[in-house]
């Protein structure tokens, strides 16, 4: 008995300690995020419309998310070109940020400055900055300009397919500019991997590329699920996004106004929690069990 509630005891002290750290996201959460989350639903069940001073709100049901998929033009289309734009992206970051990290995990003098340097665009990337560089066009690969691989692409494939494939090009480098915090993590998963299992397949005769796929890729299938689900996040709230930049200005829209606009949100934010949940359910038949 002594033994278990002391074994008890540590496991609250460890769970409050986790507690402690997560407090202050939990009250800055509460004090600026909990009232705009609520008050956004709230609203996306009404007309907003401003009288001067005066706020006029006019209950309308679901009235709000039926003009969306029935009436609206831009938004049922922007919507699924956004979330194939989105599965492209996370495949170009997740093996872009892995190839980098493994590479960066090899002895060679310098690596240390080479992690800094993949990870120095996450700390330079205000939104300013990328602004710039997607006004300028450096977000484009000047060898897709210069071999129309877009005229291409448009010849070659359907519409369905070759618009999100465009739409990722275009943005090629501005997107492995957020793979820094991938290649990050990728790192520190690769230093879970004890040297010793490495050395064990190098005695019995395996190639690197045996050890790749027996070895490293099993043991960061939990930290492949964990970029797939952060690049997820990160995208889905991207300044350069159509579709967010089209519900922002939906606000400003006499006839649909805030009401219209906090629905569109709900409904983007409903379509983001089923494919996140989906991810999860699939990490964990996949990754996880893989990594054990």
């Amino acid at each position: 008995m002594p033994v278990r509630r002391k074994r008890l005891r540590l496991d609250t002290r460890k769970a409050l300690e986790g507690y402690m750290f997560m407090s202050v996201w939990i009250v800055g959460f509460l004090v600026f995020m909990a009232f705009p989350l609520v008050y956004s639903f709230v609203i996306s069940f009404y007309k907003v419309n401003f009288l001067g001073s005066e706020i006029r709100m006019d209950f309308v049901g679901l009235r709000n998310f039926q003009y969306a998929f029935l009436k609206d033009e831009k938004f049922p289309t922007l919507l699924p070109l956004y979330m194939k734009q989105t599965v492209l992206i996370l495949f170009v970051i997740v093996l872009f940020a892995l190839i980098v990290a493994i590479l960066v995990s090899q002895k060679f003098p310098g690596r240390a400055i080479y992690r800094v340097i993949f990870f120095l665009p996450v700390v330079l990337s205000s939104n300013s900055i990328l602004n710039r560089l997607e006004a300028s066009g450096g977000g484009k690969l000047a060898i897709l300009e210069q071999f129309d691989v877009a005229g291409w692409l448009t010849i070659y494939l359907s519409a369905g397919l070759a618009e999100p494939l465009i739409g990722v090009l275009n943005n090629f480098v501005l997107i492995l500019w957020y793979s820094g915090v991938q290649v990050l993590i990728f790192v520190g998963g690769i230093q879970t991997i004890s040297s010793s299992v490495y050395e064990a397949a190098r005695i019995d005769g395996a190639t690197p590329w045996e050890s790749f796929w027996k070895i490293t890729l099993p043991g960061l299938a939990p930290f492949i699920m964990l970029n797939l689900i952060y690049t997820t996040v990160d995208q889905f709230t991207s300044p350069f996004s159509d579709l967010l930049t089209y519900i922002a200005q939906v606000r400003t829209n006499p006839i649909m106004g805030f009401g219209y606009s906090s629905a569109l949100g709900w409904i983007f934010f409903a379509f983001v929690l089923v494919w996140i949940g989906f991810m999860l359910l699939v990490g964990k038949r996949f990754a996880f069990d893989r990594a054990e």
